[in-house]
């Protein structure tokens, strides 16, 4: 038993030993999976820093650009805003001073009006009451008057009721003893004539009660007239006093009104002149500014590298510039809209302008065949010029020699008259020698005689010749100052002509211009073609960006960030794993070496139990290694995408660089277009003025051409 207990004991120091080797060897294992953990940890954490410095810095440069971009508009905006207020202010505070001086004015002069309109109602109101007043006093004074006569007339009228109160009782007195006494007594005549008496008197008095009575009713009525027209006149009075009152303050409102009108009016001017000098100074500060603004912005614009605000650059500025472009475009078919009619009448004018060199060409050929026909005739005229001038001269030798022939004949004919005259003077001479010398002299004088006959007709023929010479001469004396008014005629025509082709050579560079900014106006359409094509490529291009962005962001991102979500929970439960595992490793150290202790006093279950814990830990061991090998795996793989991520993004920034690029020259592209358009336009301006000018000029060419025509025709008809 002791054997087999130090077998056991050496087989369980073996097995202790193994155990020892096996935790050491999972002890290194889990240092090393540790240690990589905390590196992939600390990887993961770098990785994370930088994506959220990315975040951050994009965001940052995002904020930054939108705020850059917000205060370039707003500057741009500014200084537009400050030149539009600054116009409208300098425009405004001329329409202003106009208008407050024209206001001024009306105001002068309303107050003016209104003073003399108040003078005027002062004085006639002050008429009204005077005659008011008098009417009133004159009113009351016969109120009075009417009062004291009715007073009297109650009185009286009291006194005569009284009278006649008095007298009825005494007729009733009368009466009752005339009943009492008509019974007893015989009437009296005495008692009669008193009684018709008093009758008589009681008539009177009645009659007289009447009038009163009626005298009375008129007064009252007369009274309430009075009283009427006094409270009328007094009720007229207090409304025009009313009237009056109320003018006044209405006068004196409109004027205060209108003083401070005229204040806030000189107030407004110097707020507005204080408002020009304010802002002409903030111009200054805000063109100061906006110059630093602007350098700033240049320096701020090269630190713009993130994707997503290069997307929206390139979507804003393409937007921008859709809108751009199509404004230009429709600007350009607007404007082509308005150029088709002076297109049609250009190309009437082409045509004219064509009619009008091809007469001109053939007016042109005219003249040049009018010039050699006029040099071959001065060429013919001077070569017979000569020609007669040597006839002329050979004629004047010929009629020398002829009179020099003529002097010696004349010298023989005397010589034969003085040999004659000897001979008839000499008688004694011998016949012989006389009839030899007749015969001589007859021989010489019949020779004479041909001589003479011979110089006659010579002399006839040179008088002939000599005539039609003269009548030659005198011809081509006619003819040579026909000429020479034909040349001076042609030399003008000439000169028209000359001023004619400088004219036509104006008017055919100013055709070549027009052809040429035809040229220039199918290039620029070309262009715009090519520019619309580019435009649309682009927005293609840009749209695939925006694609694919959205696709790596919906592929990429998304799934990345849950990985990433998944590997910190993963990385979490791991560690979590490792701390449990480091727990029960350290626990399991304890219990081996309590087990070590406790050698001597284990039994075969704790074998077992040792056993089975050895086989749980093996597993558990194996399966910490599976995991962490799918963790490594995991870990490389995340690596291997966050490597595909870094170089897609380079990607990206290659082509969002490459797009920029692109960008920068579509904006160059459609910044010479915008100034191609600026130059059509005003080469369009300078076409429509050179229409003008050339159909002036046309006007001009096609009188000169009549004019040309008629001169053309008139030397038709002297060449014919």
């Amino acid at each position: 038993q002791i054997q087999a207990l130090e077998k056991k004991n050496n087989n369980y120091s073996v097995t202790v030993a193994k155990y020892e080797q096996s935790i050491s060897h999972m002890k290194d294992e889990c240092v090393a999976a540790n240690a990589k953990l905390s590196r992939a940890e600390v990887g993961l954490e770098h990785l994370r820093r930088e994506y959220q410095l990315l975040k951050e810095s994009e965001a940052r440069l995002v904020r930054e650009r939108e705020a850059t971009k917000r205060q370039a508009s707003g500057q741009a905006m500014l200084m537009a805003n400050l030149e539009m207020i600054k116009a409208s202010f300098e425009r405004t505070e001329a329409e202003s001073k106009v208008k407050l001086e024209a206001k001024l004015e009306e105001a002068q002069k309303e107050c003016s009006a209104l003073r003399r309109r108040l003078q005027e109602e002062q004085d006639r109101f002050r008429e009204r009451t005077d005659a008011l007043e008098r009417s009133t006093e004159a009113a009351r004074s016969r109120l009075d008057e009417e009062k004291e006569i009715s007073h009297q007339l109650r009185t009286q009228v009291e006194t005569l009721r009284q009278e006649l109160r008095v007298s009825k009782e005494a007729v009733e007195q009368l009466n009752t003893k005339v009943r009492t006494t008509s019974h007893k007594v015989v009437p009296d005549p005495e008692t009669e004539k008193r009684a018709s008496q008093l009758e008589q008197q009681l008539a009177e008095k009645d009659g007289e009660l009447a009038c009163l009575r009626e005298q009375l009713a008129a007064a009252k009525k007369h009274a309430q007239e009075l009283s009427d027209i006094a409270q009328s006149s007094e009720k007229q009075l207090l409304e025009v006093t009313a009237l009056h009152t109320k003018y006044q303050e209405d006068s004196e409102a409109k004027l205060k009104v209108l003083n401070a009108r005229e204040v806030e009016m000189k107030k407004a001017i110097v707020e507005l002149e204080g408002r020009v000098a304010s802002l002409s100074t903030a111009q200054q500060e805000s063109a100061s500014s906006l110059d630093g603004r602007q350098e700033e912005l240049t320096s701020a614009t090269t630190e713009l590298a993130t994707l997503r605000a290069e997307v929206t650059t390139l979507r804003q500025e393409l937007t921008a510039t859709r809108v751009a472009y199509q404004a230009a475009e429709e600007k350009y078919s607007h404007e082509m809209l308005l150029h088709a009619d002076d297109m049609q009448a250009m190309n009437k004018v082409k045509k004219e302008l064509s009619d009008v060199l091809g007469r001109v060409s053939a007016l042109e050929t005219e003249r040049d065949e009018a010039v050699e026909a006029l040099r071959l005739g001065r060429e013919s005229w001077t070569t017979s010029e000569t020609g007669l001038r040597s006839q002329l001269a050979d004629l004047n030798e010929r009629l020398l020699d002829l009179d020099k022939q003529n002097n010696l004949l004349h010298e023989q004919l005397q010589e034969l008259g003085l040999k004659v005259a000897v001979v008839h003077s000499q008688g004694n001479v011998s016949s012989a020698s006389l009839d030899t010398s007749m015969d001589d002299d007859t021989r010489s004088s019949d020779h004479l005689l041909q001589v003479l006959k011979y110089i006659r007709r010579e002399k006839n023929i040179a008088m002939a010749e000599a005539e039609a010479l003269r009548a030659e001469s005198l011809r081509l004396k006619a003819q040579l100052e026909l000429t020479s008014r034909q040349l001076t005629e042609a030399r003008e025509l000439l000169e028209t002509e000359r001023n004619q082709s400088q004219v036509h050579l104006v008017t055919t560079t100013k055709h070549e211009e027009l052809l040429r900014k035809v040229d220039t106006l199918n290039a620029l359409t070309d262009s715009n073609r090519v520019l619309r094509e580019e435009r649309d490529r682009l927005a293609e291009r840009v749209a695939t960006l925006e694609q694919e962005l959205a696709k790596m962001e919906t592929e990429v991102v998304v799934p990345y960030k849950e990985q990433v979500v998944k590997l910190k929970n993963h990385i979490e439960h791991v560690t979590t794993e490792n701390t449990a595992i480091k727990a029960e490793a350290a626990r399991w150290k304890n219990r081996a070496n309590s087990l070590i202790e406790k050698q001597n006093k284990n039994s075969p279950e704790d074998f077992k139990r040792l056993t089975l814990e050895k086989e749980n830990l093996t597993k558990q061991l194996n399966a910490a290694n599976e995991e962490l090998k799918n963790v490594k795996l995991e870990k490389s793989k995340l690596e291997e995408q966050v490597n595909n991520l870094k170089r897609e993004q380079q990607q990206q920034a290659e082509q969002l660089a490459s797009a920029q690029k692109s960008l920068a020259q579509v904006r160059s592209e459609l910044a010479e277009a915008r100034t191609d358009m600026d130059k059509k336009a005003e080469e369009l301006s300078k076409m429509s003025q050179d229409f003008i000018a050339q159909e002036a000029a046309l006007t001009d060419i096609k009188s000169k051409e009549l004019q040309i025509r008629q001169i053309a025709k008139k030397y038709k008809t002297q060449y014919q």
